[in-house]
């Protein structure tokens, strides 16, 4: 398979196969292509797979878990707490290759785990669904590792358990509905990472910020910086950030509402929309 083209290998039940099966097997597979990228599917802890001689990635169950939670209401300096045991405990190399996954053949989807159970569900109900799905897609690709998009999320499916999480995609000239107005906004998070190598590849430490609705993250790449700020709440939150010494004078712009800011004197004066979030890029 890799000589037909496919980049690595997504490996089933990784805990539950022996751990020398899996040494061999990357030796196998590196002798083979040594830049062949090699995923375990892990649901928690996976940091014995990520010390060099078995996986280069796991599926990411951590990250949706705290994600959801937070995206769904709870509160982020208790949700946080895992994103930062995932940098803490993972390999810098690993960290940065994670397969950060919202939905997936095997869980719910996120629309239905936030709220929209189908169409027994009010429109009222689904359309803040989709915002708080959109709210965990926003972190999704401003955090460091690789974002991963169950087919359909994009357009608005939601489903429970399984077989419901796995329906077709609602193709339009098949007589399905596909929220093409989501879909565009998926697009815009999506390009947003693409166009930005900060929110790639950009360093991260530990929160700027926490407080029970808002997540700021600072990242930064050579000259590049990036913050990323995060709402859950309802409703609209104000703040003033006291940011490092080197960026006591920056210019800021959100590359998600078309807005310029300056810093000054270190300080940073938002207003941060609700169910929503800003991603400030600039330069030092």
């Amino acid at each position: 398979w890799l000589d037909q083209g496919a980049a690595g290998w997504r490996m089933d039940v990784a805990p539950w196969v022996p751990d020398d099966f899996w040494r061999e097997w990357r030796s196998a597979i590196r002798a083979h292509r040594p830049d062949a990228l090699t995923v375990a599917e892990t649901w928690f802890d996976a940091s014995k797979f990520l010390l060099g001689d078995m996986f280069d990635s796991t599926m990411n169950y951590i990250f949706r878990n705290a994600v959801l939670e937070y995206a769904g209401g709870a509160d982020a300096r208790l949700m946080y707490g895992h994103l930062e045991w995932l940098r803490e405990a993972y390999p810098p190399q690993a960290l940065y290759a994670l397969m950060n996954l919202l939905s997936t053949h095997d869980q719910a989807r996120s629309l239905h785990v936030l709220g929209d159970h189908g169409p027994e569900t009010d429109p009222v109900t689904r359309a803040l669904a989709k915002r708080r799905l959109l709210l965990a897609m926003l972190l999704q690709m401003s955090y460091p590792g690789s974002p991963a998009i169950f087919y359909a999320d994009e357009v608005g499916v939601t489903g429970g358990d399984d077989p419901y999480n796995r329906v077709t995609y609602p193709w339009a000239d098949r007589g399905g509905e596909p929220d093409l107005a989501m879909l565009e906004q998926v697009r815009g998070l999506t390009r947003m990472r693409q166009e930005h190598a900060v929110l790639r590849r950009g360093s991260l430490e530990a929160p700027l910020y926490l407080d029970e609705h808002l997540i700021v993250l600072l990242r930064r790449l050579g000259d590049q910086i990036a913050i990323v700020v995060t709402n859950n709440s309802e409703s609209e939150q104000k703040l003033v950030l006291e940011l490092p010494e080197d960026l006591s004078e920056v210019g800021l712009r959100d590359v998600l509402a078309g807005q310029d800011f300056d810093v000054a004197k270190r300080r940073l004066a938002l207003k941060v929309p609700a169910l929503s979030g800003r991603v400030l890029v600039g330069s030092r």
